[in-house]
């Protein structure tokens, strides 16, 4: 018995804890909890990174373009990595992305000139 008894304490102790998720969601889901908590991680990351017009365009976007937008030219992965992350396939993350920088672009081409860049398409 005493032999079983320490062996069942071993056992317990090398377990990872065990949380109900149940309660977890309960709490998150109940009026009592502070918003703030769980902020949105995208607009966090992207907030010191690029100004409000280029945020404000990007988030104008399709989900589907924006994703690969950030994954592409904000986050650094290659076309193989984002076709894994997305489960789609390489040639549809190509024309996402030519199509999402395309939008981005036509979204952006009243801010540039106003900045002071000059139409550079022939």
């Amino acid at each position: 018995m005493k032999n079983s008894f320490i062996n069942d304490y071993r056992k317990k102790t090398k377990e990872p804890s065990k949380v109900d998720y149940q309660e977890v969601e309960t709490y998150y889901n109940s009026e009592d909890v502070d918003r703030q908590i769980t902020p949105d991680l995208r607009v966090e990351s992207l907030k010191d990174m690029i100004g409000d017009e280029i945020s404000n365009a990007l988030n104008s976007l399709d989900v589907d373009f924006r994703t690969v937008i950030i994954l592409c030219d904000l986050e650094g992965f290659k076309y193989e990595e984002m076709a894994k992350i997305l489960d789609i396939p390489i040639g549809t993350v190509r024309s996402r992305l030519h199509r999402a920088r395309n939008l981005l672009k036509e979204k952006l081409s009243q801010y540039a000139k106003s900045m002071g860049y000059k139409n550079t398409e022939l």
